[in-house]
């Protein structure tokens, strides 16, 4: 539920809801105000990726886009990884010798290498997490050979920054990475779902859309008025349930963002007060999971939610989800487990 900047002043320090641009929100802009870097600490190494809910972020790099059409996050990725999200997602071209990140056509100011630094530099303080990182190959005249020249640059072992790749990228080398692994196989790693196409198929990653995936990314707009926010909504659920109905099976990944033409911001808050936006469908969705009673607790599970200006709720609602696999842990690191 959306509320003006009024109401929200009113109710201030009665709740932890965020604002961007005049706009209150009971589900989104408040990442901050949650803490959940070990989390995935005190799960099974047993585990599957397949068989958790992650939350994640949608044009993850775009907080310095200040409040236009393509801005859809507003904490920096070193903030986003403190909160919980554990899934990047990053759109490349190559600008001369290196490569940038960008949305779209509009440049997000950071560059591959920038990223994979504050990854890296997170994973060696938190080595019991993973954090899976879609990269996308954006330039659609771009060659592939070109793209995967410049990138590999950054993947291969003793390439910058410094020799850590070999320590925190997930590889199979040129064996290829076609399944999906467990937690234990990726703890204090980054793997990379590969949206790009190499020689040798899942070279750097695991190949984006291949049979291992289930994705929901729709690239087709269908307007942005409250009607069809519902109707957006409708195939969303449609996709999250999909997943949670199989026993295992593929990595789930299910985009709740827009494409171009509509706007993020209001799109993920709604378009009046009296509607509700995507994260309050999704934050309602997510108590319902949480708080429902069945005999399978695995069948809870949401998969990869990918979202444009997640809030507190959101992130720590998708976490509590994987306590199934929660194992023993000493009473010192309980306060960062999914139950806490």
């Amino acid at each position: 539920m959306r509320f003006s900047l009024v109401t929200a002043l009113a109710f201030l320090g009665l709740s932890h809801a965020g604002s961007l641009g005049g706009v209150t929100d009971d589900w989104s802009f408040d990442l901050h105000h949650t803490q959940n870097p070990d989390w995935m600490g005190a799960l099974d190494d047993d585990v599957s990726l397949s068989l958790l809910s992650i939350p994640g972020t949608h044009n993850s790099m775009s907080h310095k886009q200040d409040g236009n059409m393509l801005q859809t996050q507003i904490h920096t990725l070193q903030a986003q990884l403190d909160a919980g999200i554990r899934y990047i997602d990053i759109n490349c071209r190559a600008y001369g010798d290196d490569l940038m990140i960008y949305y779209g056509k509009s440049p997000t100011g950071y560059r591959v290498e920038n990223v994979l630094t504050i990854l890296f530099d997170f994973l060696k303080d938190h080595p019991r997490e993973t954090i899976l990182l879609r990269i996308k190959k954006g330039r659609f005249r771009q060659r592939s050979k070109d793209f995967v020249e410049l990138l590999s640059k950054h993947l291969t072992p003793n390439a910058a920054p410094g020799n850590l790749v070999a320590q925190r990228i997930f590889s199979k080398g040129d064996d290829g990475i076609a399944a999906v692994p467990t937690l234990g196989e990726v703890r204090g790693k980054v793997f990379i779902l590969q949206d790009f196409k190499t020689k040798i198929s899942g070279r750097y990653g695991l190949p984006w859309k291949s049979s291992a995936m289930s994705v929901h990314d729709p690239k087709v707009s269908i307007g942005s008025s409250p009607r069809v926010l519902g109707i957006k909504w409708d195939h969303i659920e449609k996709h999250i349930q999909s997943i949670s109905q199989k026993s295992s099976g593929p990595l789930g990944i299910t985009y709740t963002s827009v494409v171009f033409g509509a706007n993020p911001i209001l799109t993920a808050t709604g378009y009046d007060p009296k509607d509700q936006g995507i994260n309050k469908y999704l934050g309602d969705f997510l108590e319902q999971r949480n708080g429902a009673s069945t005999d399978n607790p695995a069948n809870k599970r949401v998969g990869i939610i990918v979202m444009d200006f997640p809030g507190k709720i959101l992130v720590e609602n998708i976490i509590k989800l994987n306590k199934v696999y929660q194992i023993a842990v000493p009473h010192a690191r309980r306060a960062l487990t999914p139950e806490a």
